[in-house]
């Protein structure tokens, strides 16, 4: 897994549509899109309790820090 940004539980639902859930550790394509494009990501325990939650930074102005690749 690359750095996220964690952000803290309580702040999940603030300016976010989209939430997708993770395991513990996992990492691919999907996630990275999703990120990426300014979803949280909710890491769930082996009890799919939510321990740690992940979203891209904004910029000013409530724009999310660019796409990698985006032209």
């Amino acid at each position: 897994m690359p750095g996220l940004n964690e952000i803290p539980m309580n702040k999940i639902f603030d300016g976010s549509v989209v939430i997708i859930t993770m395991s513990t550790g996992q990492w691919d394509g999907s996630l990275e899109a999703a990120y990426d494009y300014g979803h949280t990501l909710l890491e769930l325990d082996e009890n799919e309790i939510p321990v740690k939650a992940y979203r891209k930074p904004q910029l000013p102005g409530g724009v999310r820090t660019a796409i990698r690749g985006a032209v």
